[in-house]
């Protein structure tokens, strides 16, 4: 089985092999979630894509910087 993501915020990744999403979003979601998208397939064919809400918000006061 394998999974498809699309839809990501920008600075967010998708790795296929791990199933992880990783990275450092580049935007806050604002008013309304991302609409992250998500399909599965395997030998039998491709499922329906599904939708998904994304929230990204920024990091509590003083704990901003890198880590």
């Amino acid at each position: 089985m394998s999974f498809a993501i699309s839809g990501l915020p920008s600075g967010l990744t998708y790795d296929p092999i791990t199933g992880l999403i990783y990275g450092r979003p580049l935007v806050k979601s604002g008013t309304q979630p991302f609409q992250v998208t998500i399909s599965a397939s395997n030998a039998a064919g491709v499922g329906p894509a599904v939708k998904a809400p994304l929230t990204v918000l920024g990091l509590p006061p003083g704990t901003e910087g890198t880590y």
